[in-house]
């Protein structure tokens, strides 16, 4: 059965800082617009190449181009920024852990942008992979795999999550 916990311990847990590892894809500083539109360049290029495509056998066929050419910008707008969307909310941009306790948190991208609350979950399990080099992070019932090339900071993350106890007295 766990102890309560006293006021001291309350405040000094309050007062002791996460551990913040951020990865490559961390925004940084960026506004919400730049990263959302660096993030759909790639999407937007794919999903206009068959509106042009059918643009262009439409204009060679001699037909009305507008409103085929209308209705497929807007269609490839939409899926350009649901699939940046899904893609941001799904690349991991941050890990935090607290010190002296099992516990970790990740946010996504979106997360940071949104400024989202820390959701500390039960670190269950670490393992180092070695091809490519990598760390797995067992959170609860979720698996995540952190590639080494995405962290900058990997090896004091890696030490950081060793570090922390197994169970906690």
């Amino acid at each position: 059965m766990p102890r309560p916990t006293t006021q001291n311990e309350a405040q000094t847990e309050a007062k002791e800082a996460p551990l913040c590892f951020r990865s490559t894809a961390h925004p940084g500083d960026a506004s919400a617009a730049l990263v959302y539109s660096r993030a759909m360049a790639r999407p937007l290029g794919v999903a206009l190449t068959p509106v042009m495509l059918a643009a262009l056998m439409t204009v060679l066929a001699g037909q009305r181009i507008w409103p085929h050419f209308f209705w497929g910008m807007g269609l490839a707008l939409g899926v350009a920024w649901a699939w940046a969307r899904f893609q941001l909310s799904r690349t991991l941009a941050e890990v935090q852990l607290r010190p002296g306790r099992r516990v970790a948190a990740l946010h996504t991208v979106r997360d940071v942008l949104d400024d989202a609350r820390p959701e500390w979950r039960r670190l269950v399990r670490v393992r180092t992979e070695r091809v490519p080099p990598a760390l797995r992070l067992h959170l609860g019932d979720t698996s995540h795999r952190l590639l080494e090339r995405r962290w900058p900071r990997a090896d004091e993350l890696r030490e950081a999550v060793r570090q922390n106890p197994k169970r906690r007295q």
